[in-house]
């Protein structure tokens, strides 16, 4: 059977789950179409992501009215987005890894292209490895997305044009957040 990049996340993952043994690390796998699955079947094939749940206490950076809830007030907000092609559901920052970055360097920099906005990388909150293949061929794509807490470092929002639709920091969670967002977020909001 073909196994597109199994090695390099069953490495990876392994060290996750090694230097944070109390971080769930989960497989999810889905079936894709033979046509689907031709876009992972590449010289160079697609291996994950990062993602940052960033968080800024509004000490850190005064907040503008274009990026906050109505009445200001001293609660920390989280940063989140509109992904590219969505248009009600708010998610967690971060994208695709791109050659030689690991998945610190991928969620730090997705982060600065879809926001303007700089964090430092804490510890992961989740550690999610997907198996793409197609029924009855024997083949699969295997990809590792890492999910990080951040603390914002500096930087003004500023969506670069095709990266989000929106961006924004939120110290009441919305109520329609994307599966990832809403995960994390009921662990932030029962912070108090």
């Amino acid at each position: 059977m073909t196994q597109l990049a199994l090695d390099w996340v069953r490495e990876r993952r392994a060290a996750y789950e090694r230097a944070y043994p109390d971080v769930p690390s989960e497989t999810r796998e889905t079936a894709v179409s033979a046509a689907a699955f031709a876009a992972f079947d590449r010289s160079e094939p697609y291996r994950g992501s990062g993602y940052a749940w960033v968080v800024r206490d509004p000490a850190d950076a005064p907040l503008t009215s274009a990026s906050t809830d109505a009445e200001p007030d001293d609660r920390p907000r989280v940063l989140l987005l509109l992904p590219r092609g969505e248009t009600e559901r708010w998610g967690v920052p971060g994208g695709g890894i791109e050659s030689g970055e690991d998945h610190k360097t991928a969620a730090r920099r997705e982060v600065r292209e879809e926001t303007s906005v700089d964090c430092v990388l804490g510890d992961p909150w989740l550690v999610l490895h997907r198996v793409w293949s197609v029924p009855d061929e024997p083949k699969a794509s295997h990809s590792l997305h890492v999910f990080f807490d951040a603390t914002y470092t500096g930087g003004d929002l500023a969506p670069q044009p095709g990266e989000a639709n929106g961006v924004a920091w939120f110290a009441t969670l919305p109520d329609r957040l994307g599966e990832f967002a809403a995960r994390r977020g009921r662990r932030w909001s029962a912070r108090d």
